[in-house]
């Protein structure tokens, strides 16, 4: 809320003075605080997301992922290989901001994109993974739902054959 006090001059010119009530600076520096927090919660969250998101689509628990070597995991894919690593670089650079961010009290423009930039590369690598396993599942459901209408109609086709069979 503003308060004021003017006094007109004529002409279009105007002298005035006044007050800003009820915001100090404290507050404000308290909620852009609140505001970079709450930016460096959603973006580690988002970043913990893909990790796990990107190890469960290659079959890794939560519980083995600190445990795993990739190496060993992925020695048999090497495009899979490459993203487990681009991501554990990926990861570790973020953890090393959000470190630098926490030491700091403060979330600069740069840090902050810096963060969101890796949230994406992160995002982008994992979901690649997510939307083949889910692609994969899929066709493999249909295969076997395939398999059962070939084998009940192979049934109904030796069940036609008897009858007739029987017939004659």
């Amino acid at each position: 809320m503003y308060l004021g006090f003017s006094k007109n001059l004529g002409k279009g010119f105007k002298i005035g003075m006044g007050t800003k009530l009820g915001s100090s600076k404290k507050s404000a520096t308290k909620s852009a605080r609140a505001r970079q927090q709450e930016t460096a919660d959603k973006v580690t969250s988002e970043i913990n997301k893909a990790y796990h998101k990107f190890f469960r689509a290659n079959n890794i628990s939560k519980n083995e992922i600190d445990n795993t070597d990739i190496n060993e995991a992925f020695k048999d894919n090497k495009v899979v290989l490459e993203d487990a690593k681009s991501l554990m670089k990926l990861y570790h650079m973020a953890d090393e901001v959000v470190e630098k961010i926490n030491m700091a009290g403060t979330m600069s423009a740069s840090r902050r994109d810096k963060l969101i930039d890796i949230t994406f590369e992160m995002k982008k690598i994992a979901d690649k993974y997510e939307n083949d396993t889910q692609e994969i599942t899929l066709s493999q459901g249909i295969g076997k739902g395939f398999k059962k209408d070939i084998m009940i109609a192979a049934l109904m086709l030796i069940i036609v054959c008897i009858f007739l069979f029987a017939l004659l």
